[in-house]
Formats: C-alpha cells, sequence, structure tokens
C-alpha cells in the first residue's frame, strides 16, 4: 500500500486479511494506491488521515517482463532495479524497485500500461543510479547492464 502527498511517499503492508495502516498519514490530500506483482494494482484513491476504510480493488495491468543481462551476456541475478516513468524528470522517485529474480528476470502486472525507464541501483547508498533502457507492458525485453 501507497500513500503519496505532494513530495511525500508512505508505504504499509497489508495483513493477512487485507486491513492496513500508514502511519504519519494525517489531514487530508493523500492519494493511496495498492499493488501485486502477480495481481495487479488499484486505482489511486483519494484519502484523509483517519479515514477507516478504503477499498482499493487489484485489477491486473498488462505485463511488464524484462531480463537484466551482464556484459558477457549471462543474467544478472538479485540486482535491485529502479522502475520509472519514461517520461519522469531526472531524478524523479521511482515508481518501483525490484530485485531480479534467479534467470535475472522481473515480472509484474502492478504497474499501469505505459514505458517504463530501468535503472541499476548502486549497491551502497548514496550512489547514482544506472540507466539501462526502456520497456513497454506487452513486450518482454533484454537490457544489457554497462561495464
Amino acid at each position: 500500500i501507497h500513500a503519496s502527498r505532494g513530495e511525500t511517499s508512505l508505504s504499509a503492508w497489508t495483513d493477512g486479511e487485507g486491513r492496513f495502516r500508514i502511519d504519519g498519514a494525517e489531514g487530508p490530500g493523500w492519494s493511496v494506491l495498492a499493488g501485486e506483482h502477480g495481481t495487479g494494482r488499484s486505482d489511486d484513491v483519494p484519502a484523509s488521515g483517519g479515514d477507516a476504510a478504503l477499498a482499493l480493488v487489484l485489477r491486473a495491468q498488462p505485463l511488464l517482463e524484462f531480463t537484466v543481462l551482464g556484459e558477457s551476456g549471462a543474467p544478472l541475478r538479485g540486482v535491485r532495479v529502479a522502475v520509472l516513468r519514461a517520461d519522469a524528470a531526472p531524478g524523479s522517485p521511482p515508481e518501483a524497485i525490484f530485485d531480479t529474480d534467479a534467470d535475472g528476470r522481473v515480472r509484474t502486472r502492478a504497474l499501469r500500461d505505459g514505458s517504463w525507464s530501468v535503472e541499476l541501483t548502486p549497491p551502497a547508498a548514496g550512489g547514482a543510479r544506472t540507466p539501462l533502457g526502456t520497456v513497454r507492458n506487452g513486450a518482454p525485453a533484454e537490457l544489457r547492464a554497462p561495464r
């Protein structure tokens, strides 16, 4: 579950019944959404801090699938990548962050249909992300990491 208002973004996990609480989301003007990689994503729902009930319905989005390859062409397992809207301004926060699986892949139905920029995140905090390329829902792609 993600809540945002202006430059502030907060997250929480649901419990086994789908309930959640987002600490720090006080006052009006929040936008809340839910997403799950295999299932889909909800619409953005307007909310105010303290709302007792929000209905967030997950809808499957077209599959976004890409593989991250190393210099040799071998899949890069367990690397962290940031996914941003392709038209995002430089330095924008990512829409999502994923770790590649054992085959170097990322697969999700939790991002809206569109074009996405993928960036390799640095292993240590504070480093710059490295652009890998642009992908689109419904079009599996291979992205090669630079040296």
